[in-house]
């Protein structure tokens, strides 16, 4: 059990599921440890190159592939690295989206995207840290395919268009009619699922962007996230 003193925005697990990170209205980042509910570190309530800039809610968090550190989304238009063991700052990326509410790194830990509300899906080369450029105009950033190479973005229209990221260029097209929620790639990148507003949960085949099966979850089960819309979704380690 866990006891959050404020709302939370953001949760995340570590891939080995010995951590789980906590942020919200408390302007702070939180680790839990999983197997005694022990808060480990909090971070301060204000981060920035200026002091006294507030992180006014922490909006998304994303563990690296490594477990070395965790990323949140600020929205005071900052991104942030934190030390896992430590809980300080690692590295601190200033940008012109306003409040994302998405962050996340590709497998390879190369691309850093993030969104917001009606804001641009963005991308950031950090292997060059050559900054940032736009890879939609409006949208929502959803997920990496495991190859790195391709990302999902939701449109405001229900389409969710899978976008190279080197060209910007869309390979194939799914369509949600229900509002799309939040989606996630097994790791062959054979089979992509996704979760709606209305409660669906649909799997696609990714190679000809087909639904090949939809389950309506039950009206009894309950989500403590706003607007109580599904949001978490994993594949098993063999795809089943």
């Amino acid at each position: 059990k866990f006891a959050p003193e404020t709302p939370l925005h953001a949760l995340a697990f570590d891939k080995d599921l010995q951590y789980v990170a906590s942020g919200g209205e408390d302007n702070a980042v939180t680790l839990w440890r999983i197997s005694d509910s022990e808060r480990l570190w909090t971070s301060p309530a204000y981060a920035g190159p200026v002091a006294g800039v507030p992180v006014h809610v922490i909006a998304s968090l994303s563990f690296r592939p490594d477990g070395a550190s965790l990323i949140s989304a600020n929205w005071d238009n900052t991104i942030t690295y934190w030390d896992v063991v430590t809980g300080r700052t690692q590295r601190l990326l200033r940008h012109r989206t306003d409040n994302p509410s998405r962050v996340t790194l590709s497998p390879d830990q190369r691309w850093l995207a993030y969104s917001g509300d009606l804001q641009p899906v963005t991308i950031w080369d950090l292997r060059s840290d050559t900054g940032c450029r736009k890879l939609s105009e409006g949208g929502t950033l959803v997920a990496f395919t495991p190859d790195s190479r391709e990302v999902l973005v939701s449109e405001s229209t229900g389409a969710i268009r899978l976008r190279n990221v080197q060209t910007g260029k869309d390979t194939i097209e799914f369509t949600e009619p229900d509002g799309f929620v939040s989606g996630t790639f097994s790791s062959d990148a054979k089979l992509l699922a996704t979760t709606s507003s209305s409660r669906f949960v649909r799997l696609w085949d990714v190679e000809r962007g087909t639904e090949t099966v939809r389950m309506q979850l039950p009206t009894t089960t309950r989500f403590n996230f706003p607007g109580r819309d599904p949001r978490a979704l994993g594949f098993s380690g063999n795809t089943s």
